[in-house]
């Protein structure tokens, strides 16, 4: 007897009908399908918005990068540093603020505010 193979995508919307229409649990599908509740509650929800094709697979890679610098930012950065080589780090931070190119971060608090006598 041969296995059914089913796609992904398949046991999602079948995993989504049995809730929404056959009336099974969210937690009675989570068990059947072998997965957790967050993860039924995913599929409800993208299945609720975007109907099957919100079940397909997404891509988890973030839209932008975290640690990518602006490429303007970074023409001006590479411009104050052609024209003053002796300058670190800090002096260009500081120039950058002082033009108003770039916002100076807010300073930490620390959890409590000083004393005042």
């Amino acid at each position: 007897m041969r296995m059914r193979q089913v796609s992904v995508m398949q046991q999602r919307h079948e995993m989504v009908l049995a809730v929404r229409q056959r009336g099974i649990s969210v937690s009675g599908a989570a068990a059947l399908f072998g997965v957790s509740r967050q993860t039924v509650h995913k599929w409800l929800a993208r299945y609720d918005a975007e109907g099957v094709e919100g079940l397909g697979d997404r891509s988890s890679r973030p839209l932008v990068p975290s640690g990518q610098v602006d490429g303007g930012l970074e023409q001006r950065v590479v411009q104050l540093r052609t024209a003053n080589p002796r300058w670190g780090p800090k002096r260009i931070h500081a120039e950058l603020v002082r033009r108003g190119w770039i916002r100076r971060p807010g300073r930490p608090s620390g959890g409590s505010l000083p004393a005042t006598d």
